[in-house]
């Protein structure tokens, strides 16, 4: 609904300056953008080997979701605002969209209802998000223990969690998991270890990784859609944007891994057959996920409106949009 130049200063404000703060680096949440939307070092089960205070943080991140409740009030009929700044905020090419998912619009009514439903699941995740949050930092101890944000860090679990990854690195090392059996020993040696040592360890299964190689490849070729979907409407400047994060984000995963992005299929399944992910899989699902997940939702977002032709092309881009955006509260 707003211009994204009314939100650049926002975003800079709230979101870029806050995460650059705290990780001591203003390159970091550029060159990583999930960093400006989550912590990356703090746990709420105290198992962060460099563990911060990340309450401030979490206050700015509350402070945000509620300026965003504010603004909808704001843009919206109730508003106070005079017209001008009104008409100045708005996004004209999204509102003249939106127009037609009005119930006199030209949009099917199932499809106006798909957008109804996101818009109510989002600020209802937003406000259950805030009012957990609010009640975490606002009580420091419950039944005579710390709650996680009050919380030290519990070195003797983290101990042992760091002893159970050293032996999973050895047991994946004894030999490449490419040669014919060295997947189906891994996992035998793995659930030996968890059979044995560690009862908490859990092999990977088809919902542990076919599930994330599956949301990683929707997800780029939504982004596809959205780029089409952009240049119908002639907005050049933001199909453009997309495309250069969809090509960043392979380069990162092209560099990075060892055999390249185009043997997803094949890392996903040598993961599922050895018991514990590979390397080429993690650093494919860092690129989705760390990335690739959060520009291209915002452009995504702002791309809604031009796709709201037809009932399956909206449920497809308000089921993307919903399952992204806790990840951005």
């Amino acid at each position: 609904l707003v211009t994204p130049w009314a939100l650049l200063p926002v975003f800079a404000l709230l979101w870029y300056l806050p995460a650059a703060v705290h990780t001591r680096s203003g390159w970091a949440p550029l060159r990583y953008p999930l960093l400006n939307f989550v912590v990356d070092d703090f746990s709420l089960l105290g198992l962060h080997p460099h563990l911060r205070c990340a309450r401030a943080m979490y206050k700015v991140m509350v402070f945000r979701v509620l300026l965003m409740f504010l603004a909808l009030l704001l843009l919206s009929s109730w508003s106070f605002l005079p017209q001008s700044v009104i008409d100045w905020l708005h996004h004209g090419t999204a509102m003249q969209a939106i127009a037609r998912i009005k119930p006199n619009g030209t949009i099917p009514k199932l499809v106006r209802g798909v957008w109804h439903l996101l818009g109510a699941a989002v600020v209802v995740l937003s406000a259950v998000w805030v009012v957990v949050t609010v009640v975490l930092l606002s009580v420091p101890r419950c039944r005579g223990r710390a709650t996680p944000f009050f919380a030290p860090r519990r070195d003797l679990l983290l101990d042992r969690v760091g002893a159970l990854a050293t032996e999973v690195h050895q047991i994946a090392m004894l030999r490449p998991l490419e040669e014919v059996g060295a997947a189906a020993e891994c996992r035998e040696a793995l659930a030996r270890l968890r059979d044995e040592r560690f009862p908490g360890l859990r092999l990977t299964n088809v919902f542990t990784t076919f599930g994330p190689a599956w949301a990683a490849i929707l997800h780029f070729g939504t982004d596809c859609f959205n780029v089409f979907t952009f240049v119908k409407h002639g907005d050049f400047l933001f199909a453009a944007f997309l495309i250069l994060t969809m090509w960043v984000s392979l380069t990162y995963a092209w560099v990075a891994t060892d055999r390249g992005p185009h043997r997803i299929y094949q890392e996903t399944k040598l993961s599922l057959d050895c018991g514990v992910v590979t390397h080429d899989f993690l650093v494919m699902i860092r690129a989705d996920k760390g990335f690739q997940m959060i520009p291209a939702l915002l452009l995504q977002v702002y791309g809604l409106p031009y796709a709201a032709q037809s009932w399956t092309t909206a449920l497809a881009a308000a089921g993307v949009a919903l399952a992204s955006s806790p990840s951005t509260l």
